[in-house]
């Protein structure tokens, strides 16, 4: 993680690590992928985006021929360095349960092959459940990413995951990926914390522990698609709570990272509110990025939280079909299509470093909701609906003028 002297105002958290930065080459048509391999989970989040449903692999029968399935994940991937492929993070539901019953081994093949043979960057995003030690190494040998769930104590884990001990196989996950990066100066993890009413009160604690044990942090709130949407409701999240929580959490952070003692933040210009509702770094991957997410069945839409399928990676002509799309221009273009707050904000209009979460756009209720609408978790949007009175009762005079400058009326 490389960090800044100190924050500025593309980087107010001190560093920048969004998906649209890693990518070089501005002439492709995909240069980002999240590729779906199984929809076998035994997390059973109550905050999972993705439909419930029979396991494809379960359909197709007990006997799955998972080499032929490896070949077809191959060919995929071929279609998409093709097309200027750059990053790909291999997804799931939980992908270390795709080939569990064969150790694993064609999952590293995988990885090995995509990393080394096709100069590919490959991003892991699992759960942490189901540790494989032998997969770790294989995505660190290979300069892989590493995406994990820390969603908090073992009360809040307990409430948000309904499958078996999932807070002790979790740590136990994080303590052997420790252990393995002292072979592995250089690797990146992510850690992901998914704020909800239930887990806020351990955020604190997690972010101090990622950069104590030098991990990137990533905070976002749920998507309400798929399973989500009947457990929304329990999920409780306030909107003047998860302003207040992220406020002091800017400020602990930026305490911590610059060794500044927190009161004298609270009335310094050094601080810059937080952009949009994904933490310290903005999403990027479907501008820069130039995003794409595949299904199991290698349809395609712009990312899992927008499920507008725009094709099959098998279609002919899928480089013409994609180049004249209209839901992927839209989303390369997206810093000028933006509408309502979002299409105002400096953020969007002027720096062009966050539109928000396109996923909060389209899911969340709203009189305006859609691909290109306002993103209702924005940490600025939030502030300026709980009102200059309530936020004046935890926030330094100057930060809410920052706000009511960098966020429209």
């Amino acid at each position: 993680m490389e960090l800044l002297s100190r924050p500025s105002q593309s980087s107010p958290w001190g560093f920048d690590i969004s998906v649209g930065h890693k990518v070089t080459n501005a002439s492709s048509i995909i240069k980002y992928a999240e590729l779906m391999i199984t929809s076998r989970c035994e997390g059973a989040c109550i905050t999972c985006p993705l439909p419930a449903g029979p396991h494809i692999e379960k359909q197709q029968g007990k006997d799955i021929n998972l080499k032929n399935e490896l070949s077809r994940l191959k060919e995929i991937i071929l279609i998409l360095k093709t097309l200027g492929l750059e990053v790909l993070t291999i997804y799931g539901k939980e992908p270390l349960l795709w080939d569990m019953e064969e150790g694993n081994l064609l999952l590293m093949e995988l990885i090995a092959w995509a990393s080394k043979e096709k100069d590919i960057r490959i991003c892991l995003c699992t759960s942490g459940l189901n540790l494989n030690q032998k997969v770790f190494r294989t995505l660190f040998e290979h300069q892989g990413i590493l995406f994990m769930k820390d969603w908090g104590g073992e009360r809040s884990v307990n409430r948000l995951m309904k499958a078996k001990n999932a807070y002790s196989r979790i740590k136990a996950s994080w303590d052997n990926v420790q252990s393995l990066r002292k072979d592995f100066a250089k690797t990146t993890v992510i850690a992901e914390f998914l704020y909800t009413g239930i887990n806020r009160g351990d955020l604190l604690d997690f972010w101090k522990a990622c950069l104590s044990n030098q991990y990137i942090p990533f905070v976002e709130t749920p998507v309400i698609s798929g399973a989500c949407i009947k457990n929304y409701p329990s999920l409780k999240i306030d909107s003047f709570d998860y302003v207040r929580d992220i406020y002091n959490l800017s400020l602990n952070h930026l305490s911590m990272l610059y060794h500044i003692p927190h009161d004298d933040l609270k009335n310094s210009d050094m601080w810059e509110p937080p952009f949009g509702s994904v933490f310290p770094i903005s999403c990027d991957k479907l501008t820069r990025g130039k995003g794409i997410f595949v299904d199991l069945e290698g349809n395609l839409s712009i990312c899992s939280g927008v499920p507008v399928r725009i094709g099959n990676i098998f279609d002919n002509n899928i480089s013409g079909a994609l180049q004249d799309s209209s839901v992927l221009r839209t989303t390369r273009n997206l810093y000028l299509e933006l509408t309502g707050k979002c299409g105002e904000c400096q953020y969007s209009k002027d720096l062009k470093i966050c539109y928000g979460c396109r996923g909060h756009a389209f899911s969340y209720p709203s009189p305006h909701r859609g691909l290109s609408c306002d993103d209702p978790m924005c940490f600025g949007l939030c502030a300026k609906k709980a009102g200059y009175k309530r936020l004046k009762t935890f926030m330094a005079k100057k930060h809410i003028d920052k706000i009511l400058d960098y966020f429209p009326n």
